[in-house]
Formats: C-alpha cells, sequence, structure tokens
C-alpha cells in the first residue's frame, strides 16, 4: 500500500481529490478541514494498523500504488 510522504502530498492529494466532496468539511474542533478517510490515512501512518491499511487499499488504492480518488466521494451540494 502506498502512503503520503509527506504533509505537502496530504495537502496536493486533498486539494486535487477532495475538493467539492461532501465529507471534506471543517471539523468543528479548531484542526481545520478533514474527513474520516484522510482520518484514517494519518492513523495509519502512526500506528501502522491492519484495519487502517485495509480500508485505505479499499477505498483509496485498488492497485496498491496508486492513489485514486477515493471510493467515498460524494459531490458536496
Amino acid at each position: 500500500m502506498a502512503t503520503f510522504h509527506s504533509g505537502l502530498e496530504i495537502d496536493q492529494f486533498t486539494q486535487s481529490e477532495c475538493a467539492g466532496c461532501a465529507h471534506w468539511c471543517d471539523l468543528g474542533d479548531g484542526t481545520g478541514e478533514g474527513c474520516p478517510i484522510i482520518d484514517v490515512h494519518t492513523a495509519y501512518v502512526t500506528t501502522t494498523s491492519v484495519a487502517a491499511q485495509r480500508i485505505l487499499d479499499m477505498l483509496i488504492y485498488p492497485d496498491s500504488v496508486t492513489p485514486a480518488q477515493c471510493l467515498m466521494w460524494i459531490k458536496e451540494e
């Protein structure tokens, strides 16, 4: 499974792939914007959780290498 290697990669992905998604929103806790899938990615990077890896493989990395549009993506209305 691929992972983000820097904050810049996360920023680039969220700007190109998360923009306009109904799940991307202000978290309301003063930490800025985000979504549950980016939270799972952070959990994977910091803990290498097997469960987080499975979720990310299914929703973002179908070929295990290249990030694709998240399967949770829903157009913001």
